[in-house]
């Protein structure tokens, strides 16, 4: 099947025309402006509109659908919602590349969120069901282009020289000798929805660099999905010329991951491991509680970052005490500490990168008092019993999705305030895909707190229960 070349960006001009014309202008630079379509002076006088929309839109190998804040809201003069006008050329443009089967990539902008299913039309429904892209601004506009354009170059999208329709086809039926020629690398894409890892743990070697040779059962990843860790295997045999993705970062089903050159255009050895790659293994010290991070991002010890930390060596700490700042997305989120006791250690540096599960503080844990410690030598220390140590646990939502206390309605809830729990007890349910994930409280203690209402939406990592457990103080 021949292929146009060709990308269609569909947009709002009141509400992302900003947004649209900057992606014009990044895809045009990497490909060439004859293949991407847009409205703006591109229609020559006399055609009629809409026939050229539809006519550019099947011509295409790609629609990149804008999706602002106000993209499904805004109303015509009177007062109805123009997404839900057939004759609407947003509503065209869709329903046109959605009949015709044309591959649809949402791309959101300015926190936007996807639509739901009931907030569309019949003809646009399926577009509810697309993995979307979130486009950042400044600091990660950079990344999530090169993302975008790594997606549409695995669609078999390639710049061409000049509009396409300007392209000279061989005078004779066949490939040319450059077609005949096998291609010189070969892309492998993600076969599933989830988050991206480098590594099979936060402190262990990547699986391969930049110059790794690889087989065919290589394991090149770990993609993450419903709480399964997946190994992604290199499916062919030669090195790795280029990663796409950042370590931790969400990637979509047919996204590209590594670049792979073949063995026969490729002679480049195994990289050797320079002393900033030498694997540093991360030993969580018995001794302290150790605070790690739940998202990758920038870490800061204040914010703004010119004031006061938050907390220093020393400094006491209570559940819910905010520790750092973690910078996402262009979000300021607050971690806080899930335990009681003093900062010992902060292991990261203020403005530095982080990883996911990466250790941020250690945290040393309140001794009971009368607890007996070590008497120097050659004296008799007088003992004291010593008090059970109290620790508080939180248990945290290990996805997004709603929070149910009980197995269905109307039936009696999985815990209480009170009740007793082992670390195979059941405490609640969240339903995510319209599958009902089970969450085991994972330690035995009592039930102190419940933070979440029933039946509302929780995300991932959020508190959903407070435990107590009882230690012995020397443990």
């Amino acid at each position: 099947m021949s292929r146009s070349n060709f990308i269609f960006i569909c947009y709002r001009r009141e509400e992302s025309s900003g947004h649209a014309g900057r992606l014009y202008d990044h895809l045009s630079a990497h490909f060439s402006p004859g293949q991407i379509f847009m409205d703006i002076d591109m229609i020559e006088p006399g055609l009629d509109f809409a026939e050229v929309i539809r006519n550019a839109v099947s011509s295409c190998d790609a629609m990149i659908v804008v999706i602002g804040r106000q993209w499904q809201s805004l109303t015509d003069a009177e007062g109805r919602v123009r997404l839900h006008n057939p004759d609407d050329f947003v509503h065209m443009e869709i329903s046109t590349a959605l009949e015709r089967k044309i591959r649809v990539i949402p791309v959101l902008v300015q926190g936007a969120t996807m639509p739901r299913p009931t907030d569309l039309t019949e003809p646009l429904a399926g577009l509810s069901g697309k993995q979307a892209l979130n486009l950042s601004n400044e600091r990660l506009w950079k990344h999530d282009i090169r993302t975008l354009i790594n997606l549409l170059e695995g669609l078999g999208i390639a710049p061409v020289e000049g509009p396409p329709e300007e392209q000279k086809q061989p005078e004779e039926a066949g490939p040319t000798e450059e077609e005949e020629q096998p291609e010189d690398f070969h892309i492998i894409t993600s076969p599933l929805v989830g988050t991206f890892y480098r590594s099979p743990s936060p402190t262990s070697n990547d699986f391969v660099r930049v110059g790794s040779r690889i087989e065919p059962d290589t394991v090149v990843c770990i993609i993450e999905a419903m709480k399964l860790m997946n190994e992604i295997q290199a499916e062919t045999t030669g090195a790795v010329k280029e990663i796409y993705v950042h370590n931790g970062y969400p990637v979509e089903y047919g996204q590209p991951l590594f670049k792979v050159g073949r063995p026969d255009t490729d002679d480049v050895p195994e990289p050797e491991a320079s002393p900033d790659e030498v694997e540093v293994i991360f030993v969580p010290p018995k001794d302290l509680h150790v605070i790690y991070s739940p998202i990758v991002g920038t870490f800061y010890r204040a914010y703004p970052t010119d004031t006061k930390p938050f907390v220093r060596v020393g400094s006491h700490v209570e559940v819910w005490t905010v520790v750092c700042i973690v910078e996402a997305m262009q979000l300021m989120n607050e971690i806080e500490a899930d335990v009681t006791g003093t900062i010992e250690q902060i292991y990261i540096e203020n403005g530095q990168p982080v990883e996911f599960n990466q250790p941020l503080f250690g945290v040393r844990l309140p001794v009971a008092d009368g607890a007996q410690f070590d008497s120097p030598a050659g004296t008799n220390a007088t003992t004291t019993p010593a008090e059970p140590v109290e620790e508080t646990y939180m248990i945290p939502s290990p996805l997004i999705g709603l929070f149910y206390r009980a197995p269905w309605p109307g039936a009696e809830s999985f815990v209480q305030v009170g009740s007793r729990v082992g670390p195979e007890t059941v405490v609640c349910v969240i339903e995510s895909m319209k599958l009902m994930n089970e969450v085991l409280a994972e330690v035995a203690g009592t039930v102190k707190q419940i933070f979440v209402e029933d039946g509302k939406l929780v995300e991932y990592g959020e508190p959903l229960f407070e435990i107590t457990r009882e230690r012995a103080p020397n443990a």
